[in-house]
């Protein structure tokens, strides 16, 4: 079966180094609306596009339905036609009205270009409604085909969308945890996506203490709103899969001693 990195085209020479910023708030948005199945399959879609519109995944040389919504399920892990998370992902819905996403039919055919011009960082994408006047023969997504363009990337609210203050992920990363790309991938072939979001909570909390953080299993639970024999399995998981180093603390003399976690 075929691994996550050759479903989306992965270019290890340009990509091996890549990093996304995810913004912090997504865990409390996430855990006011959605359980932690929905919320894990949220954040993994919303990562997974920030990778897919930032390399310009979707050209269709090889394969036209490659990057479809229903393609996109499958890349995640479920089927393709289940309709069990459309209430996230589908246009109008959970990322799209809380800022994460924007339904588009116009996407990046190409990267152009992405470094900085002088202090500022810039990333320029050759687009598909530039490529279908300048090469009009060319083989196209079917009129249904759309992509989501990861909003947050590039403005981190509405207000400052209106107000034309490009501030998102991709230009400022504060308050946000960085994960590389190549995790991801890693991640999601050997576990899935439940596990991914898992991991990232614990990247996001170990900003604040110097790559690892601390906290009891009850108040983990109640944050990401998962049971405890999930949660419990989840983490195993990651530890055996070499994702995470757990600290095991003795509570035989002090009850308020809590296990530390240190994401790799």
């Amino acid at each position: 079966m075929a691994g996550i990195r050759e479903k989306v085209n992965y270019e290890s020479y340009y990509e091996s180094d890549v990093k996304f910023a995810v913004p912090n708030e997504i865990f409390t948005e996430l855990r006011e609306d959605f359980s932690f199945s929905k919320s894990s399959y949220a954040y993994a879609y919303y990562y997974l596009q920030m990778y897919l519109y930032t390399y310009a995944k979707y050209g269709t040389e090889n394969n036209s339905d490659k990057f479809s919504q229903k393609s996109i399920k499958e890349i995640l892990g479920i089927k393709r036609d289940s309709s069990q998370n459309n209430d996230i992902t589908k246009k109008g819905a959970w990322l799209d009205s809380h800022g994460y996403t924007e339904t588009t039919k116009d996407y990046p055919v190409a990267l152009d270009y992405m470094g900085m011009d002088g202090n500022e960082f810039v990333i320029r994408h050759y687009m598909y409604s530039e490529e279908k006047i300048e090469s009009p023969n060319l083989a196209r997504h079917g009129s249904r085909f759309y992509v989501k363009l990861p909003k947050k990337m590039y403005y981190r609210t509405a207000w400052d969308e209106h107000n034309g203050n490009q501030n998102g992920t991709m230009f400022d990363a504060e308050n946000t945890h960085m994960i590389k790309l190549t995790t991801f991938f890693d991640i999601m072939d050997k576990l899935d996506y439940k596990a991914f979001y898992l991991y990232g909570y614990f990247v996001r909390y170990s900003y604040l203490g110097n790559g690892k953080f601390s906290k009891d299993l009850d108040s983990i639970m109640k944050e990401i709103g998962v049971s405890k024999k999930k949660l419990i399995s989840t983490i195993k998981e990651l530890e055996e899969n070499d994702f995470l180093i757990v600290k095991r603390r003795s509570h035989k003399k002090n009850k308020n001693m809590v296990n530390s976690y240190r994401p790799l």
